[in-house]
């Protein structure tokens, strides 16, 4: 699932999902810290995308001598052709009097290939937001991320962390190099090259980071550590994963992503300790048939493999308890009826598929909180999606939708509603209820509404609606709705029109 992050000051950290067009949603905050080592993952450094020979300079400054890469602002500037950063530039001052007094500013961007923006987070010093709009500043540097394509096409998707000056330096510089640098420097306990397995004390590692080293095998060496909890193996060439790879018992994280792997090279034996694994961008066409074999899997990431062929319903009734299943643009067309026995599942990301219809037991997914369904060809949504007592945040941007079902006012703790690009041309009368009682952020743009329900404008909960795009905000019906676009404006409601 594509997701954008905005923070604001100190104390506020918000997801912001994003798709394709000029428009963000806002999720929790603990969703983001409950993914973001999947979601780095997924995204490699972008030196190791655009430039794999790049070096590493230092830096001294203050009497520090720092190790850092050549900044992600120089790099993309240089070999991506782009002027993202100017851009950026232009869209503060488009705030007008917010530049002069702006102290300094951390961006962190993850680009796809296609150079958007799947997801981008900003950090200001908290004291800029002292005598500010924050809801300006929230709206106008989200929407440009949305809008900002990268001219450099790349094979992969890549993330940049930098940090910009803009007016005076930032606070703590140093610590700024210092988070600009951690993923080229190794934690504690870490290994990062094949020469670091041949350690006298392999007691002491924690970690085994052996990424983009043109693996073909798993290194034999790898037995040697009982006490790692992560190992990476990704972006090499590996054609299978023995047993051996899974013995640590204290392992629980493993991210074979970006590899040759097909199903029936996933040899793991009986366990429970494995918790994570990320299988994306390999060769699989099916999942693997000892993936139940890890007791205790609680995310399984399976994204930008091609399982047209469907998903095997008996190995999935087995992946009891899995709580996070990531299928993103797996070129699915139906899900099975089996979906439902994964009753521990909390998010299903099944983004950029083709899903005609979601089955009906996906009612029986009681703990489910995210769930996904955005660029599918959905016509309609069963009504047991009502029985999602839990459901936080529901996504099904850019299907085929004429209506929403009409209980969907039972999802009592739904506070994220994204149905934009769809063919609805009328809401339930359920939605203002919901708007009420729980919504925080709905989208209904780009539909064929012709009339809003007046209870929209009129909740104290919301927090952002955009309603652009329908024949109900077109020029001759737009006058009337202004006064309750004003009314909601003055409950600090962002509206879009």
């Amino acid at each position: 699932m594509k997701r954008m992050l905005c923070w604001l000051g100190t104390a506020t950290l918000i997801l912001i999902s994003y798709v394709g067009e000029a428009q963000t949603q806002c999720l929790p905050y603990d969703l983001f810290v409950a993914r973001k080592d999947s979601l780095d993952n997924q995204y490699a450094p972008v030196d190791d995308v655009l430039d794999p020979d790049h070096r590493i300079r230092p830096i001294r400054e203050n009497g520090v001598s720092f190790f850092s890469e050549m900044s992600p602002t120089e790099r993309i500037a240089k070999q991506a052709n782009s002027n993202f950063y100017k851009q950026f530039d232009k869209n503060l001052l488009s705030l007008g009097y917010l530049l002069g007094k702006l102290n300094g500013i951390e961006l962190f961007v993850y680009v796809n290939e296609k150079g958007r923006i799947d997801y981008a987070s900003y950090r200001l010093d908290k004291h800029i937001l002292n005598g500010f709009d924050q809801q300006q500043i929230d709206q106008s540097f989200c929407q440009f991320f949305s809008d900002y394509v990268f001219t450099q096409t790349n094979k992969k998707p890549y993330r940049i962390y930098s940090g910009q000056v803009l007016g005076t330096t930032l606070v703590d510089k140093q610590a700024r190099i210092r988070r600009l640098t951690q993923e080229k420097v190794p934690q504690r306990g870490e290994i990062r090259t094949l020469a670091g397995l041949a350690t006298t004390r392999p007691d002491t590692v924690t970690i085994i980071t052996l990424e983009q080293l043109a693996l073909t095998k798993a290194p034999r060496a790898l037995v040697r550590f009982k006490n790692i909890r992560q190992l990476n193996l990704n972006d090499n060439e590996l054609t299978k994963v023995p047993r051996f790879v899974f013995r640590s018992k204290k392992l629980s994280s493993m991210n074979l992503s970006g590899n040759r792997l097909t199903a029936s090279a996933i040899r793991c034996p009986r366990n429970k300790h494995i918790e994570r694994i990320n299988l994306q961008f390999n060769q699989l066409t099916q999942l693997p048939k000892r993936l139940p074999r890890n007791r205790h899997l609680l995310s399984l990431w399976l994204g930008h493999n091609n399982l047209s062929a469907g998903l095997d319903a008996r190995i999935l009734r087995r992946l009891k308890t899995i709580t996070d299943l990531n299928l993103y643009n797996t070129k699915l067309t139906s899900l099975p009826a089996t979906i439902g026995q994964l009753t521990q599942l909390e998010t299903l990301d099944v983004y950029y598929n083709q899903l005609h219809e979601l089955p009906r037991e996906i009612g029986k997914n009681l703990a489910l909180k995210q769930l996904a369904l955005s660029y599918n060809r959905l016509d309609s949504l069963p009504d047991e999606i009502r029985k999602l007592t839990q459901l936080e945040a529901l996504y099904v941007r850019k299907n085929l939708l004429a209506k929403l079902p009409v209980h969907i006012d039972e999802l009592k703790t739904l506070h994220t509603l994204d149905i934009s690009h769809n063919a609805i041309s009328e809401l339930p009368n359920s939605i203002v209820n919901l708007s009420i009682n729980t919504l925080q952020n709905l989208n209904i743009s780009q539909n064929r509404l012709a009339h809003l329900p007046t209870g929209l404008f009129k909740t104290n909960r919301l927090k952002q609606l955009d309603i652009s795009d329908n024949p109900a905000t077109n020029k001759q019906k737009l006058t009337k709705l202004l006064p309750l676009i004003r009314e909601a404006e003055a409950k600090h409601v962002t509206v879009r029109y």
